[in-house]
């Protein structure tokens, strides 16, 4: 059985994750949701255990991560690329049939600079375990170390605002991460510098 059946071959399957509900509770084994990002080439699914695999939307985007909520909703990191530049965060509530795209519409992280706006350039992004319309992003850094503009945003309405709520060291980081909020009370952010 070729569990790779119809995921496009010209693209690198970067993250995948798996509903813990099967499709037909009669069939266990053979009817799991999975969803598989590929790297520009968007989302795919499959509801039979991977035998074969559908689009399932953000065609042609460089998705990277997925994460699936307990809620059931999904949540899909794009990175940048020629297209996106800065990346892009998406959500979708319906399995996957249809995404919207999260505003990531950073406030300055630091209002005496004007014109220094956030770094949108989303390195990686944590959903709150008990409400998943608490995100944290963590963004880039300026190489400019006097426009020290990533770190760590939040918000806790899907998007609408965001609270810059930690700053990281290096002003040029490129590979910030965030660690999953698994205890609601902390979230763990490092930064690298290459």
């Amino acid at each position: 059985n070729d569990s790779s059946a119809g995921l496009p071959m010209d693209a690198p399957a970067v993250s995948i994750v798996i509903d813990p509900t099967p499709v037909d509770a009669n069939n266990p084994a053979t009817s799991r949701r999975l969803w598989v990002a590929m790297y520009e080439s968007g989302v795919w699914t499959t509801t039979d255990s991977g035998s074969s695999w559908t689009p399932s939307g953000l065609a042609g985007k460089a998705a990277y991560r997925l994460h699936r909520h307990t809620d059931g909703r999904l949540f899909c990191s794009v990175a940048p690329n020629a297209g996106d530049a800065d990346g892009e965060l998406w959500t979708s509530t319906d399995n996957g049939a249809s995404w919207t795209q999260i505003p990531l519409a950073l406030p300055y992280a630091n209002p005496s600079q004007p014109g220094v706006g956030a770094s949108t350039l989303v390195r990686d992004y944590a959903v709150h375990p008990a409400n998943s319309d608490v995100l944290f992003v963590c963004t880039a850094g300026s190489w400019a170390p006097q426009q020290r503009n990533g770190g760590v945003w939040k918000t806790i309405n899907g998007g609408t605002a965001w609270t810059h709520v930690a700053a990281l060291d290096n002003a040029g980081t490129n590979s910030p991460g965030i660690m999953p909020p698994y205890d609601p009370d902390f979230v763990r952010a490092f930064s690298a510098f290459f």
